[in-house]
């Protein structure tokens, strides 16, 4: 009771002054301390995020040149795929039609389409030389059938003759 009412009040003001600022400093310490984590922990997530980007873009380009390399390989066997279906083996089917010239048959002419379609020419020491040859064109399953011409059977020796035919061309089996 010693100290006056006037100075008791300031008194407690002064405490509650004094107890505001504590708690204010206080607050704006943990304020400071958690935005310094926040920026510590923003600059700790960038550089990791930084360095992700980074690893994962060469990763990308890696995948994404091996990705061109397959799509250019694909390709490259379409077309390869698509030759060999359009390749006719010649060899095979001269080498037939070789075998079925007999020694009184001489080819002059030779002429066949991808298709086919052909047309030989050539000369046969008798008509039955010819009539044999067709019979072996035919037999042989080189050829689809075929008719020589009246004009041409008529003949008997040294025979010209000029025909139209149907080949059966093989072709490469591709798995």
């Amino acid at each position: 009771n010693l100290v006056p009412p006037q100075d008791k009040r300031e008194l407690r003001l002064l405490n509650i002054f004094l107890a505001l600022k504590n708690i204010v400093s206080f607050a704006l310490i943990c304020a400071i301390t958690v935005a310094f984590g926040l920026i510590t922990t923003r600059i700790f997530l960038q550089n990791y995020f930084s360095y992700l980007v980074a690893s994962n873009t060469l990763t990308l380009d890696a995948s994404r040149s091996s990705a061109q390399e397959m799509r250019t390989i694909a390709q490259e066997l379409t077309t390869a795929k698509r030759i060999q279906g359009e390749y006719v083996p010649w060899s095979q089917l001269l080498f037939a039609l070789g075998e079925n010239v007999n020694n009184g048959i001489t080819l002059s002419d030779l002429r066949i389409s991808a298709d086919g379609h052909g047309e030989i020419s050539g000369t046969a020491k008798t008509r039955d030389d010819l009539l044999h040859f067709h019979d072996q064109l035919v037999g042989s399953g080189i050829t689809e059938e075929f008719t020589i011409p009246l004009a041409v059977k008529f003949q008997e020796k040294d025979v010209k003759f000029r025909f139209p035919l149907q080949f059966k061309i093989p072709h490469l089996q591709i798995p």
